[in-house]
């Protein structure tokens, strides 16, 4: 039945005899795969908490309406484009819509043997998206991608900014409709930024609790350019990411920032890594995450610089708290340095409640349940400042606020006058550290 899928599917999109052959191998790859390849991580994972129905990838009329968030923007609905607007600056395309160039196009950066879920992406996404910035084109006004999730599916999503361009892009997931049983959403972000191309990219994931959600990113930086990146865990009853910044010409910069607020039983595998394969690159990931009830967070990362990544410089660090006892979090950092004059940095801490700051903040009049949600979103303030579009913080710190009182979040840019972050932004204590080889 799954191969009659993958054929059905590959027919939709247009696709050649090769194509479907690749698919079909990336397959297999995905049934022989394990859930976690590194001997180092796989004792902390739970591979039955993984498993999901193919059966549920298969497709549907219903139909749904929603609004567009911006002027610019389009909204899948369960593989399906239902939202739309146009601009002249920049060509934004459904894979459907893009059937005939997409099989001469070579903007996969994915390896179907690095995971399972890599594998599965390759094999079976139906959907999707080709975002291009033409060279030296610069959008002011965010880029709003939506993607609605009720039922199984798997997407594939591709974002190439040209030579010199500039653009801000938000990424949102949302769950309008009661999820089904065993429902599932896969999704890949391809990422390529040519020489001195600026992208600015918020990812939000707010889909229904009962939800399994697998994402696998992957970013290009050649000469000069700059990546700003940004996600924020808030729905899914799992959540299994893969991230990788790949710097591979002299003078590229990639920032990423982890937010995730867990309550009831939801669960995070969050790998991240940064690969410097060009001199005087710059690189820096922060995580941070607060588990609330039972929920759990395994979170990995690791800097690796080979013998051509000399004169770089790369930072990562990992920070959890435990809001109670049922709360479970680990974090393991890791560097891979084989070259000389670098400059490696990597933290990790997991924290509980400080309950002198509870009681503290209890003597001034606070309940405990305000004086403990001022401590949790004050964690988060390190990691948003990071943010460079203040309208992009204040919309992740509602969000934050209504996760935290029970609410649906869902993202609203809220603008507000923007600072000047060299004089604002808070730097990790261990961030001024370093290694040196």
């Amino acid at each position: 039945m799954t191969i009659n899928l993958i054929k059905k599917v590959s027919q939709s999109l247009g696709e050649d005899v090769e194509s479907l052959e690749k698919r079909i191998k990336n397959f297999e790859l995905y049934k022989g795969l394990p859930l976690e390849p590194s001997p180092l991580y796989a004792k902390y994972v739970d591979a039955k908490i993984a498993e999901i129905d193919l059966n549920t990838l298969w497709d549907t009329d219903k139909t749904i309406e929603w609004d567009l968030p911006s002027k610019l923007g389009q909204i899948l609905y369960n593989g399906r484009l239902i939202g739309k607007r146009e601009s002249t600056d920049v060509k934004l395309q459904t894979l459907q819509e893009a059937k005939d160039g997409l099989n001469s196009l070579n903007h996969s950066f994915l390896d179907p043997r690095e995971n399972r879920f890599t594998a599965l992406i390759q094999a079976l996404y139906s959907s999707g998206h080709i975002l291009v910035i033409p060279r030296d084109t610069v959008v002011k006004e965010p880029i709003h991608l939506v993607t609605l999730v009720d039922r199984s599916n798997i997407l594939r999503n591709i974002i190439m900014v040209g030579e010199g361009a500039q653009a801000k892009v938000v990424q949102e997931i949302y769950s309008p409709n009661q999820v089904e049983k065993n429902t599932f959403h896969a999704y890949s972000n391809e990422i390529l930024l040519e020489e001195g191309a600026l992208l600015q990219m918020t990812t939000v994931q707010a889909a229904d609790q009962s939800s399994k959600i697998f994402n696998t990113t992957k970013t290009i930086l050649k000469k000069g350019s700059n990546l700003d990146f940004a996600t924020t865990y808030l729905g899914g009853l799992l959540h299994i990411g893969r991230v990788e910044h790949r710097l591979v010409e002299e003078g590229a910069t990639a920032k990423d920032t982890h937010i995730a607020l867990l309550t009831s039983n939801q669960v995070l595998d969050l790998t991240t890594n940064l690969l410097h394969q060009a001199p005087k690159t710059n690189g820096s990931i922060l995580t941070k995450v607060a588990l609330k009830d039972s929920s759990k967070a395994l979170t990995k990362g690791m800097i690796r610089i080979p013998l051509e990544g000399k004169q770089s410089n790369a930072y990562l660090a990992q920070h959890a708290i435990m809001l109670n006892a049922g709360a479970s979090g680990i974090t393991i950092p890791g560097l891979e340095i084989l070259t000389n004059d670098v400059k490696a940095t990597h933290a990790s801490s997991i924290s509980q409640l400080d309950e002198e700051q509870i009681f503290y903040l209890m003597s001034k009049g606070l309940s405990r349940e305000n004086a403990v949600k001022m401590v949790t979103l004050g964690f988060f303030e390190h990691a948003l400042t990071r943010l460079n579009q203040s309208s992009v913080r204040e919309g992740l710190r509602q969000m934050l606020e209504d996760k935290w009182q029970g609410r649906v979040a869902i993202f609203k840019p809220i603008e507000q006058e923007d600072v000047s972050f060299e004089d604002v932004e808070k730097r990790d204590m261990f961030e001024g550290h370093y290694k040196y080889r």
